[in-house]
C-alpha cells in the first residue's frame, strides 16, 4: 500500500513568524525608547529642584549680606556701605528674576516661592525705609529704627519660610529619586527578561536544528547501509 503524497510546506506560519518578529521588535524599542525618555525626565526634574534649593540659599546669603551693608553704613557712615548694599539689592532682584522662572514649572510649589518673595520684599523695604530715614531724619531715627527689632523679625520669617520651602522641595526631590530608581530597576528586570527569553529562544532554535541535523544524518546513515547492502548483493 502506497504511503500518502508529502504535503507541501506552508508558508502561513513562516509569514507570521517573519511579521510578529520585527513587530515586536519594533514595540519593544517603542517601549524602551518611552522609559528612556520618562527616565530622563525624572533626572532633570531632580536636577532642577537640586538648582532651586541652591539658589534660594543664595538668595538669603544676598538677604543677610544686603543687612550688614546697610547697618554698617548706618552705624560709620562709610559709603563704601552703600555701595555694596546697592549691588546686593540688584543682585537680589535678579536672583528672585530667575527663581521666578524655576518656579513657574513646578505650581505645588509656587505658593511657598511667593511667600518667601513677599517677605523678602518687605525686608528689602525696610531696609530702605532705614536708609531713607538715615538720609531725611539722620542717623539717631535710623539707628533706633534698626534696633527695634523690626528687621530681625522678618529675617526670622525669611528663614522659616526658607525652611519650609527647602523641605517641601527635599520631599519633592526624594519623592522624584525614588521614582528614578523604580524606573531603573523596572528596566533592569525587564532587560534581564528579555535576555532570558531570547537565551530560551536560542536554545531551542538550536535544539530544532540539532535534532533536523541528527535526522538527516540518520537518513544517510539508512541510505549509505542500502547502498552497502545492493553493492554486496551485486
Amino acid at each position: 500500500m502506497n504511503g500518502d503524497a508529502p504535503r507541501p510546506p506552508r508558508g502561513l506560519p513562516f509569514l507570521l513568524l517573519a511579521l510578529f518578529v520585527p513587530l515586536g521588535l519594533a514595540a519593544l524599542l517603542f517601549w524602551l525608547g518611552g522609559e528612556y525618555g520618562r527616565w530622563n525626565g525624572l533626572r532633570d526634574e531632580t536636577d532642577k529642584s537640586f538648582e532651586r534649593r541652591v539658589l534660594l540659599i543664595d538668595i538669603l546669603s544676598q538677604l543677610r549680606a544686603a543687612e550688614s551693608s546697610q547697618r554698617g553704613y548706618v552705624i560709620t557712615q562709610d559709603p563704601e556701605f552703600t555701595a555694596r548694599y546697592g549691588e546686593w539689592h540688584t543682585g537680589i532682584e535678579q536672583a528672585f528674576a530667575r527663581a521666578d522662572r524655576l518656579y513657574r514649572d513646578v505650581p505645588e510649589q509656587r505658593a511657598g516661592f511667593t511667600g518667601l518673595h513677599k517677605l523678602a520684599r518687605a525686608k528689602i523695604a525696610e531696609m530702605d525705609e532705614v536708609l531713607r530715614l538715615y538720609s531725611t531724619q539722620g542717623p539717631e531715627v535710623a539707628r533706633k529704627r534698626v534696633t527695634n527689632g523690626a528687621g530681625k523679625r522678618l529675617m526670622a520669617r525669611l528663614q522659616h519660610q526658607l525652611d519650609m520651602v527647602i523641605r517641601d522641595e527635599q520631599r519633592m526631590g526624594d519623592t522624584r529619586a525614588a521614582a528614578y530608581r523604580n524606573r531603573t530597576d523596572t528596566l533592569q528586570r525587564v532587560m534581564w527578561i528579555l535576555v532570558a527569553i531570547s537565551s530560551l529562544s536560542l536554545a531551542i532554535a538550536l535544539l530544532g536544528l540539532w535534532r533536523q541535523r541528527l535526522s538527516q544524518y540518520q537518513i544517510e546513515l539508512r541510505g549509505y547501509a542500502a547502498a552497502q547492502r545492493n553493492e554486496t548483493i551485486l
